[in-house]
């Protein structure tokens, strides 16, 4: 089914030759057809099959919960999947800075804290905060290998529209100082 109804072409060229002989294989599908480096569409490629499998896995993380709580996992990944503005969306799939809050930290740290007590592990949900904690760490190293020792954030809140700082990223309740 991908390959006669694909999501995209991509195709990744040498030249702009090669690109348009690739093209004019593809003319007759019906698919957005992205032109890009060789490169870009190798990673691309990965990209997609990383992020196909983390569903998967994702999926049977959760279904493996659901059946210890006695919860019909189907009715529940349905239900999860009809956000089509946050769930299933390119929302939050741009590379950037860690996140913060309480409900995400506080929610993932809940399912773990459920499956642990039903004799679960779950590997990927359980990354998913010393992945985040990586992210505060390459970003505050970013900082500090420009070599400023002060730094002044106006503004900052983890929801737009808020004044709220609860659970931000190194929110300890002191004040982190560089250098």
């Amino acid at each position: 089914m991908d390959f006669n109804f694909p999501p995209k072409i991509v195709i990744g060229e040498l030249d702009r030759a090669s690109g348009d002989t690739l093209a004019a294989l593809n003319a007759n599908l019906d698919a957005p057809l992205i032109r890009t480096d060789l490169r870009t569409a190798e990673m691309v490629k990965y990209i997609d099959n990383s992020w196909h499998a983390l569903k998967i896995g994702f999926a049977n993380e959760i279904g493996n919960l659901c059946k210890s709580l006695s919860i019909d996992s189907h009715k529940a990944m349905d239900i999860f999947c009809q956000d089509k503005k946050l769930n299933i969306s390119p929302a939050y799939l741009l590379p950037g800075f860690a996140f913060g809050g309480s409900c995400l930290p506080k929610d993932i740290r809940a399912l773990a804290y459920k499956a642990k007590s039903h004799d679960l592990e779950l590997p990927i949900l359980s990354s998913i905060l010393p992945s985040n904690e990586l992210q505060v760490r390459r970003g505050l190293k970013l900082i500090m290998d420009k070599g400023h020792n002060r730094v002044g954030v106006l503004g900052f809140s983890f929801k737009a529209g808020t004044d709220d700082l609860r659970g931000k990223p190194h929110d300890r309740n002191h004040r982190t100082t560089l250098g």
